[in-house]
């Protein structure tokens, strides 16, 4: 865990791997009038330290088009790049009776400079890192059973698939 605040009901956590970084993060809507000014000013920085402040950020498409919950309205996923370095997020926002909150990921991997402005460039669809991590914790929170991995709704999973092309005949 990298931050907690009770006042702001907030919670980010951090898990650093060899070839990326991922984070998963909570908070009660409440505690926001802007999640995305929150998450970049707020959130990116705690979670990557060595993030410039100057940062551009654009939509993407999530591969993924299932809601994690039946309490989710809304879900967005943005890329982030700030000359050097890229960070992904998605958000997602659940309602549950009086109960409002975000919950989402924020992802990193790593890539050269020019790797990233070339991925931030030509991104317009992602999948989401840490996906499951973040699933397990809205399903707590709403008191939902957690999914199996072969459930077909599964909002983690997503199926690539692609067509070899035909053989050439000699």
């Amino acid at each position: 865990m990298i931050a907690r605040d009770e006042t702001k009901k907030t919670f980010l956590a951090r898990r650093i791997e060899k070839d990326y970084t991922f984070g998963v993060f909570v908070l009660d809507s409440g505690a926001t009038s802007n999640i995305e000014e929150t998450i970049e000013k707020e959130f990116l920085p705690k979670f990557f330290s060595s993030l410039k402040k100057e940062l551009r950020s654009k939509q993407a498409e999530s591969m993924s088009t299932d809601p994690m919950s039946d309490f989710e309205v809304d879900r967005k996923l943005r890329v982030v790049f700030d000359g050097s370095s890229l960070v992904s997020y998605v958000y997602r926002e659940f309602k549950q009776g009086e109960r409002q909150f975000y919950a989402g990921t924020v992802w990193q991997e790593k890539m050269s400079p020019s790797e990233a402005a070339e991925m931030f460039r030509e991104v317009t669809r992602s999948t989401e890192g840490g996906c499951d991590n973040v699933l397990t914790i809205v399903r707590s929170i709403t008191k939902e059973k957690i999914m199996s991995d072969s459930d077909d709704k599964h909002p983690c999973r997503v199926e690539i698939i692609m067509e070899a092309p035909p053989a050439e005949n000699k």
